[in-house]
């Protein structure tokens, strides 16, 4: 990503991720889409009843490998084997490491945080049993997540890709065996996803050992591990911030009772779909930016920023209108016609899709900004913009469905994006000409 034009390159980048985005986020819409029609709204609520908490973990071991990548791609920017592998060796251990505090730790608190949601009792057992499988499969997410950033850092978008249309086909097609054919319910749809997880992790760790080799045994460095931490640590805390406010928000949610949280949950799955293209291109951003940091090509760096907004404009418009003339038609597939409350239920997702619908572009450039300012190593600002968002998130939903209604809990996720975008847009622009100094003047030291 050091030489070509910056547009171009983020395109090629991204279109693979976008793809194999949209294939993970198909086959989290077909468990969905399983349960709600083949168990029942009620099951579908249960579901949706966990989102947030199952996402502050997920999420937070997702953006943890991010940040050990952005290591990674300046070291493969820089052409330092030598670094290149100790990186990568060290990332491995400590991942290793993470995926088993999170196993643990999640299993123990995830029924009292559900309690503390106020998680209504008909849809309780539910949820227990479709997180208590995903997060039994955190080492295997982990290894999926790890083994995916470190190829995007060498600028390899299409091996994750292809793992994840593969994983979709398999999650599809067990959901469809697990929940139909063995009558298992919300376990099986859990299952399927854990499995399928497994599949693209193995796709991915072999493609990545045959890119590079590591040794079995190296020297643990304490510095090269605490550099590593310093970078994913930040990215893991922002979505931990981020998620403590949706689970604010998941409460407000939940005082509305299970019919509202099955509409809720059915627009909120859709959501990956709609940030998909935003997340895949800010990927693109980081490699493309910590590349050229690297490399000492940081007069490209703003042509980067140029493309991504560009990206953004066209992309989330596109998306967003779509959502808004579809929408209501794609809500009804997760839910059967003859179902109890049935309009209800659709009635609210689309709301919700709409809401989400006309603030998208904010979304993505949310993620273009915090992209950028992660692959300059800028991994505190990125995190201090996650702290705008809770801030944003609580005080919206804490005031707004008392003026407005219910309609004010969807507000409030909106408003929350626009906080942290605004945010990281003042923060990049600046810190950029600081953070290029400093890179110049220790290249001319060199």
């Amino acid at each position: 990503m050091t030489s070509g034009r910056p547009f171009v390159l983020l395109i090629r980048f991204a279109l693979p991720l976008i793809i194999g985005s949209v294939f993970q986020q198909l086959y989290t819409i077909t468990d969905a889409a399983i349960i709600g029609r083949g168990v029942g709204p009620q099951a579908l609520a249960a579901v949706g009843a966990g989102d947030w908490i199952l996402w502050m973990v997920v999420g937070a071991i997702q953006a943890m490998m991010q940040g050990f990548s952005i290591e990674t791609a300046t070291a493969y920017g820089q052409e330092n084997e030598k670094r290149l592998v100790s990186a990568i060796w060290h990332s491995v251990v400590l991942a290793a490491v993470i995926s088993a505090v999170m196993t643990v730790g999640s299993l123990l608190l995830m029924k009292p945080a559900l309690t503390l949601l106020n998680t209504p009792a008909d849809i309780m057992d539910g949820a227990l049993t479709y997180l208590g499988i995903l997060y039994g499969g955190c080492v295997i997410i982990t290894a999926y997540q790890l083994a995916a950033a470190l190829l995007r850092s060498f600028g390899d978008s299409r091996t994750p890709l292809y793992a994840m249309t593969a994983a979709s086909l398999i999650n599809i097609g067990l959901d469809l065996l697990f929940v139909y054919k063995f009558h298992m319910g919300i376990g099986g749809a859990a299952s399927a996803t854990v499995i399928a997880q497994g599949c693209a992790a193995v796709i991915c760790t072999v493609k990545l050992m045959k890119q590079i080799r590591l040794p079995l045994r190296m020297k643990f460095n304490t510095d090269t591990a605490v550099h590593l931490i310093k970078l994913g640590v930040p990215l893991a805390f922002q979505v931990v911030i981020i998620a403590t406010g949706g689970l604010a928000l998941q409460n407000a949610v939940n005082q509305y009772g299970s019919v509202f949280v099955a509409g809720y949950t059915a627009a909120n799955k859709m959501f990956g779909i709609l940030e998909s293209a935003g997340i895949a291109f800010g990927y693109g951003a980081a490699s493309y930016t910590a590349q050229n940091l690297g490399a000492g090509k940081t007069e490209r760096i703003p042509e980067g920023v140029r493309a991504g907004l560009l990206f953004s404009v066209i992309v989330s418009g596109f998306i967003s209108v779509c959502m808004l003339v579809f929408g209501r038609t794609i809500m009804s597939l997760f839910v059967e016609r003859t179902a109890i409350n049935y309009d209800m239920i659709i009635d609210t997702a689309y709301q919700y899709l709409s809401v989400m619908s006309y603030a998208l572009l904010m979304l993505y450039m949310l993620h273009l900004y915090k992209s950028m300012l992660q692959g300059l190593g800028l991994t505190v600002q990125s995190m201090i913009s996650g702290i705008v968002e809770l801030a944003a998130r609580i005080i919206l939903v804490f005031t707004l469905p008392r003026l407005i209604g219910s309609l004010g809990i969807f507000i409030a996720e909106v408003g929350a994006w626009i906080g942290a975008a605004l945010y990281l847009m003042l923060m990049y622009y600046r810190l950029y000409p600081e953070t290029i100094k400093s890179v110049d003047i220790q290249k001319n030291g060199e």
